[in-house]
């Protein structure tokens, strides 16, 4: 499926012979995948801000410093956050978003940030919790049974949201949900974290960091920021791939996938990064991450999907293979982070709390 977002992404210079209905639609295509800071981002590099429209250039702009803020507040609110338990966990890991932004990696510039992602110890995730509802973040799923799927079964406690300022922290103990039984041994992922220079917070290492994003992104089962997501793991591959200070890190990438059982989600990340972006890959790599996937049939059906949902989630894109996929990736979403014994009681319980809740909210609404 050709999409004008994801052409641009690739090839900008297209962008000199847009008519004005396409200006149009890269933007609502921009915005709808949460990209058009990027987007202006590679219009000033590419030299092409004069070939948009005046009206394009003030909406692209104006998202430009909507993420300038949400950068500068994320900061702030980091301070906040080391003030907090800065004194009882003494490695606190940043992941995705802040981590990039504290790298001061090229892209985290036109990134937009929402929550507050933290890797911290299993054994000190309760009283990191305790310090951050002392300082103001309080619980945002208050049901019993919401608690303790999260705590049980997740990779994380609930998110935790600041009384005052609003600010989302997502508070993770691993990088993927322990009850599937296929998150990786947490110590590893700490043992090899690196400390910032300049700021009293910690970081994955690079192959981790490009882990991280894999996982985060092929075990979801929302693809309305696949993309973004998608594109973040394009910029992590150009930087870290081609930066002579990361001189083995393919190979690197390679060896700790397999250390941590975690070679699917980097075969996706590589495949379809170089697919709809033509990210530059090792032909070596592409090959390497192949061979460790031996079903070729799943190979052609992942195709169909993920081509399919990597897509803007906008009125332009939505056709029969966009539902197919959405739908299929949801349910595969399901399968993967819990096995069927608890997966099919917790579906029956979500359904009956949803149920109950619409209920009592049209008894509202006939009052």
């Amino acid at each position: 499926m050709d999409v004008l977002l994801t052409q641009f992404l690739r090839y900008p210079a297209i962008a000199q012979n847009f008519s004005i209905k396409e200006w149009e639609l890269l933007y609502r295509q921009s915005k709808s995948a949460q990209l058009t800071a990027a987007v202006w981002d590679l219009l000033q590099q590419f030299g092409l801000t004069d070939k948009a429209p005046p009206k394009a250039v003030n909406h692209f702009y104006s998202q430009t410093l909507l993420v300038q803020r949400q950068n500068a507040f994320i900061r702030f609110e980091l301070e906040k956050v080391y003030k907090a338990i800065g004194r009882v966990e003494q490695n606190i890991i940043l992941l995705k978003g802040a981590a990039y932004l504290l790298l001061d990696l090229p892209f985290a510039k036109s990134r937009r940030v929402a929550d507050i992602d933290l890797l911290v110890s299993k054994s000190n995730l309760r009283e990191v919790e305790k310090e951050l509802m002392f300082y103001g973040w309080i619980k945002t799923k208050t049901d019993n049974y919401d608690d303790m799927y999260y705590r049980e079964w997740m990779h994380e406690i609930p998110p935790l949201k600041h009384i005052n300022r609003g600010s989302v922290l997502d508070v993770h103990h691993n990088i993927l949900p322990v009850i599937a039984g296929k998150a990786p041994d947490a110590r590893k992922l700490i043992n090899q974290s690196i400390r910032l220079s300049n700021h009293p917070f910690c970081v994955l290492s690079p192959a981790d960091i490009v882990l991280h994003s894999a996982c985060h992104l092929f075990h979801e089962g929302e693809f309305e920021k696949g993309v973004r997501d998608l594109y973040d793991l394009h910029q992590l591959f150009n930087y870290y791939g081609n930066n002579e200070e990361q001189v083995s890190f393919w190979d690197e990438l390679l060896d700790r996938a397999i250390d941590l059982k975690l070679t699917q989600p980097l075969f996706f990340a590589v495949r379809y990064s170089h697919l709809l972006f033509g990210t530059r890959i090792p032909q070596d790599i592409l090959q390497k991450t192949q061979s460790l996937m031996a079903n070729k049939v799943q190979v052609l059906i992942y195709d169909f999907l993920f081509t399919r949902i990597f897509v803007p989630h906008h009125p332009s894109t939505k056709n029969i293979g966009f539902s197919i996929a959405r739908f299929f990736l949801y349910w595969r979403s399901h399968l993967i982070k819990m096995p069927l014994r608890i997966l099919i009681p917790h579906l029956i319980k979500k359904s009956m709390k949803g149920f109950t809740e619409k209920k009592a909210k049209d008894n509202k609404i006939e009052v």
